[in-house]
């Protein structure tokens, strides 16, 4: 591979079919757009990535573009607001309206925000197809599902493009190359979800990529000409992304392959719903001790989301140094509107004292590294990480893939070489440092070796133009980083029966799984377990048991395996078996096809070996123990 952008015709069939590659960032907090215009593109060495500013509703009347759209979607009151206001801005089947003037007003009503969707999105223990959000909102709120709400900013970007290409119906948005990104820890129920909401907004032929590989494409877009000045063969690269929900790691190398450098992706990390968020809880809790003192008790639930929207713009403003200190203020209620109102302040070295040593502290050499559960890090019912130290998940994660690095590296130690830092909680320069002093404390801190930081000058940006590019690298342009499946995935089984859980059945997990998709396999990839026979009641309804894996690297499809704390159990899969109208309690032979898809997610299905006939898995997402909405503050500890 040459360090030098790989070119080709741009007037290709392929490239006359679509006008543009369109990368969109979904994000917790802010969203972005960007795209690549190909009838420019075909005279261009290096095509321009554009970004697309995102006409939203700012102010009540008043619509300006953005270069992102805060993902936050406001639900008014039937009077609340006056309609010629938010006429023309509504989304979510007219029930709501998404970006800067919805998070805005949502801080003076909150109970009519939604927030943090695409952390529900990933929500295990709820129903993510149910109007649950805004959580713990009254019945006067018509509340709607995570997928609906993603859904609805999906629809507001492809509205807002296509009212920007006045009438010209081949340059919509749905006809064009999109690829949207999620976080590498969204497990295969989470990317399903997405494409669920992405085509509920019409976006009916997508493509998923995994946001630290999409922030690492956009530094090589950047580097095109001169990557190699910065990395070199047998260097291991970290991507530490942290957003406003999610946090994510991911190890790169560069190898030589066939006598070329060739960029691997080779570990990703677990699921873990740890992020900007978790640090605007934490400022919320210090100033909620002060306002209310030590005998008042907590806050109700309109209040206290009303002082963390406060907390949050006020550490957007600190850290990004707009400002060394705000003033946060809770207005009273009813009557006791004036005499019930307080304030407090939050000075600079306050918040950072509370986000350095709450979640990126010093871990020294040889401590434990299990998880270390602190109360009150978890609320709204978010299954928030237990353990808010970012930095102790990223050494956990590095030690975790230790075997990986020295079986491609051959290295004693994961310890990176270089740090490319994503996400809006990153941005402030005080954090970077304290991560690489992290990292060069627990690996080599008599040396105080930092690893180097591959610059990244758009945080905002970055995920949405490493979007674009990759939907340029799938159709054979640019720099490739081989990548395939982030985890691998396995099938419970019963040796010896073969024999799916009948829905209604004891419930036991099996012992045994065996491997349907290995770790890294490219998309576009089909597995039949040809030499595997399973029976399955017919004309009844069938579950199966789901695994993953994001560091078991020796199985094959067809290996089996113990069901160990190596494996995470996902939802259960069920179908029903339909096959003839007697056929009720009649034991059917098939086999299990497994593939990962070319739009990056996991396909499972069932075929008789006695028929055409051929039955779909889906996650089994309605479950007995789900949790329910609380009317107060939830907070689960």
């Amino acid at each position: 591979m040459s360090k030098d952008y790989i070119t080709k015709d741009y007037t290709t069939k392929d490239y006359i079919t679509k006008d543009y590659i369109i990368g969109i960032d979904l994000g917790t907090t802010n969203s972005a757009v960007t795209y690549i215009d190909l009838s420019l593109a075909k005279n261009s060495a290096a095509p321009h990535i554009e970004t697309f500013e995102i006409p939203q509703l700012t102010g009540p009347g008043e619509v300006s573009k953005r270069k992102t759209l805060p993902s936050f979607l406001y639900l008014p009151g039937k009077y609340e607001l006056d309609k010629g206001g938010i006429e023309g801005s509504r989304v979510s089947d007219g029930k709501g309206f998404a970006g800067a003037f919805a998070r805005d007003q949502g801080v003076k009503v909150p109970q009519r925000l939604v927030s943090s969707a695409k952390s529900w999105l990933c929500h295990g223990r709820v129903d993510r197809e149910a109007p649950i959000l805004p959580w713990g909102a009254d019945d006067q709120v018509e509340k709607q599902s995570p997928v609906a709400v993603t859904s609805a900013y999906l629809r507001h970007i492809k509205e807002a493009w296509n009212q920007a290409k006045e009438g010209d119906h081949r340059r919509y948005l749905e006809n064009q190359t999109v690829v949207i990104t999620v976080p590498a820890s969204f497990d295969a129920v989470a990317r399903d979800l997405t494409v669920e909401a992405a085509s509920r907004a019409g976006m009916g032929n997508i493509t998923i990529l995994e946001e630290p590989l999409a922030a690492f494409y956009s530094w090589l877009n950047q580097h095109h000409q001169d990557w190699d000045q910065s990395v070199r063969r047998g260097d291991l690269i970290l991507v530490c992304d942290v957003g406003g929900g999610t946090t994510d790691f991911t190890l790169i190398t560069l190898k030589e392959k066939d006598g070329s450098p060739v960029f691997e992706r080779i570990a990703v990390g677990d699921h873990l719903i740890l992020g900007g968020d978790n640090m605007d809880l934490a400022l919320a809790h210090l100033c909620e001790a002060r306002l209310q003192g030590e005998n008042k008790g907590r806050l109700n639930m309109d209040r206290w989301q009303a002082l963390c929207n406060q907390c949050r713009q006020a550490k957007e403003e600190i850290l990004s140094d707009r400002a060394d200190s705000k003033t946060i203020t809770l207005v009273g209620e009813g009557r006791r509107l004036i005499s019930d109102t307080v304030s407090t302040g939050l000075l600079r070295d306050q918040v950072e004292e509370v986000i350095l040593e709450g979640f990126f502290s010093l871990i020294e050499p040889g401590e434990p590294l299990p998880e270390k559960p602190r109360q009150g890090m978890t609320e709204f019912a978010l299954p928030y990480a237990q353990d808010p130290v970012i930095t102790r998940h990223l050494i956990r994660f590095l030690e975790q893939h230790k075997e990986d690095v020295a079986q491609i590296l051959g290295r004693k130690t994961p310890e990176p070489d270089l740090i490319l830092f994503n996400g809006a909680a990153l941005k402030p320069a005080r954090i970077q440092e304290r991560i690489r002093e992290a990292v060069c404390g627990w690996f080599n801190k008599k040396e105080q070796r930092l690893p180097r930081v591959l610059v990244n000058p758009e945080f905002d940006l970055s995920v949405a133009l490493g979007a674009s590019y990759y939907g340029l690298v799938r159709k054979g342009y640019g720099i490739r980083v081989d990548s395939g499946s982030a985890r691998a995935y396995y099938l419970g089984i019963y040796p010896g029966a073969n024999t799916p859980k009948q829905k209604g059945a004891r419930n036991c997990g099996p012992e045994k799984a065996i491997c349907l998709v290995e770790r890294g396999m490219a998309q576009g990839t089909r597995n039949a377990l040809a030499d595997k026979r399973f029976y399955v009641l017919a004309n009844q309804p069938v579950r199966f048991y789901l695994y993953s894996s994001s560091f078991r690297t020796e199985d094959r499809v067809g290996d089996m395996v113990e069901v160990d704390n190596s494996l995470v159990p996902l939802p259960p899969l069920h179908t029903v078996i339909k096959y003839g109208k007697k056929a009720k309690g009649t034991s059917v032979p098939v086999k299990v096809e497994a593939g990962y898809t070319e739009v990056g997610t996991l396909s499972l299905w069932c075929r008789s070996v006695q028929s055409i006939h051929r039955w779909r898995f889906q996650f089994q997402l309605r479950e007995t123990n789900q949790i329910k909405p609380a009317r107060d503050k939830e907070v689960l500890s």
